[in-house]
């Protein structure tokens, strides 16, 4: 049974990874004058960041884009499947990453958790790339980087530098990813041939809302990153 071609949905594109600027505060008419008589100039609340306070506001702002991107990374995926020239193996990589984000029984961390809801998906998304960049042929994968690279997405970037972004949490996710793989495999046929798969890929795409990059979610997110460790 053939897949159905699923189109994507407005609003999920990576557009909260530029948020609208701030102009700077103008000095209001009342405001205090410096021994010289002069007003005192209005500071930008960009140049008022420590440099620890823009650290995290930059990580925030990369983090929340790489989250929001995540309907394009299942049409991606999606799409791959629907290729008949792709082998099935690559296919099974495809499948088992797509459930892994639709089925919150198999993920570690539920999709609506208000604090770190989607992070461990991030992590698989990209180990899931990991894989099919090193054994995709590259001339069909880079078909399907090309259409991400038209949505603002350079994909082999980001591989490069997610695992320093994500640090050991990403490294937790991606030991997870070989098990995980292997025992979801199996239901990709029936999947397929029930329709399943096609209305969990629609269901998601019609109910994500995405992050805002200077949510407390987002913060929490990137706090997380930093204060998660291996077990030795």
């Amino acid at each position: 049974m053939e897949l159905r071609a699923v189109a994507s949905q407005p609003g999920t594109g990576s557009a909260a990874e530029a948020p609208p600027g701030r102009a700077p505060a103008s000095p209001s008419a009342g405001a205090a004058a410096s021994s010289t008589g002069a007003h005192a100039p209005a500071v930008a609340p960009e140049l008022a960041r420590t440099p620890a306070e823009a650290q995290l506001a930059e990580r925030a702002q990369w983090l929340a884009g790489r989250l929001n991107e995540m309907p394009k990374y299942v049409l991606f995926l999606y799409n791959l499947l629907l290729d008949g020239n792709i082998e099935w193996r690559y296919k099974e990589h495809a499948f088992a990453t797509l459930w892994y984000l639709f089925d919150d029984r198999e993920g570690i961390i539920p999709n609506d958790d208000p604090l770190i809801g989607r992070l461990d998906d991030l992590a698989f998304v990209y180990r899931c790339f990991a894989e099919l960049t090193g054994s995709l042929p590259q001339a069909k994968l880079a078909l399907y980087e090309e259409v991400l690279a038209r949505d603002g997405i350079p994909m082999r970037s980001y591989l490069m530098e997610l695992p320093a972004r994500m640090g050991e949490f990403y490294f937790a996710i991606a030991a997870l990813y070989p098990e995980t793989v292997a025992r979801l495999k199996s239901r990709l046929g029936n999947a397929v041939a029930t329709g399943e798969l096609v209305r969990a890929v629609r269901s998601y795409l019609e109910s994500f809302v995405p992050d805002d990059p200077h949510s407390e979610k987002i913060r929490r997110c990137v706090v997380f990153l930093d204060n998660y460790h291996l077990k030795k």
